[in-house]
């Protein structure tokens, strides 16, 4: 009897250990499981948007500022009309010529542009959000100004560079400083130039928020 009793004691205790067991496996697996879990949905979620801002790339102070009228209705995509960048120090070094030359040679207050988008896929600040760009016959003051670092006359440019323009957009919608309604405009179609080249041109005219009527911006 005693022995009976004795075997029980055993057997429970080994049930009760082995339920220890199974709580402490399944709580390794949901430790582990969570955070995995979550660096997954994260990087399916993120925007992947990285910005090299003013200070980063040592802008120089502007001469002055005015302001836009945000939320904005428009984008107007522009070229630099220079060689393409690859790296962030050759982007930096674009970046650098054209505020140099917006200042001293075309007597602008600061670099024309809101934001320059990179080959190396990063955007570079110009004048950001706020602060209206390049002049665009008046419609400067509802419009976000974005170009693309390189020349695009004869190609296109790389997919990691339009994918970045992409994010920032969205970027620009989320912070209420692009209207979630904006459309897309080339700068040719407002003053006389090539501007963003024939191939970027071709490419905008792809994109669902391409527009040619010019009627609505005010």
């Amino acid at each position: 009897m005693a022995d009976l009793e004795l075997n029980g004691l055993e057997e429970n205790r080994e049930k009760r250990v082995k339920i220890k067991r199974l709580y402490l496996v399944a709580f390794l697996i949901l430790f582990l499981t969570i955070p995995v879990g979550y660096y997954f949905w994260k990087r399916s979620h993120r925007n992947d948007l990285y910005m090299i801002d003013r200070e980063e790339w040592g802008a120089k102070e502007p001469i002055s500022r005015d302001y836009l009228n945000l939320p904005a209705q428009n984008v107007v995509i522009h070229h630099t009309a220079t060689e393409q960048c690859q790296t962030k120090d050759d982007c930096i070094h674009r970046v650098h010529s054209l505020q140099d030359f917006h200042i001293r040679s075309i007597y602008w207050n600061d670099i024309g542009h809101n934001f320059l988008v990179g080959g190396d896929g990063q955007i570079y600040e110009g004048r950001g959000w706020d602060v209206r760009g390049q002049p665009l016959r008046g419609y400067e003051s509802v419009s976000i100004s974005i170009a693309f670092i390189g020349t695009f006359t004869n190609v296109e440019p790389p997919k990691q560079q339009v994918e970045a323009l992409k994010r920032l957009m969205h970027d620009g919608v989320r912070r209420k400083k692009l209207h979630p309604n904006y459309m897309i405009y080339a700068q040719r179609q407002f003053e006389p130039t090539e501007s963003p080249g024939q191939k970027l041109y071709e490419l905008m005219k792809q994109w669902p928020r391409w527009s040619t009527i010019m009627k609505h911006i005010d």
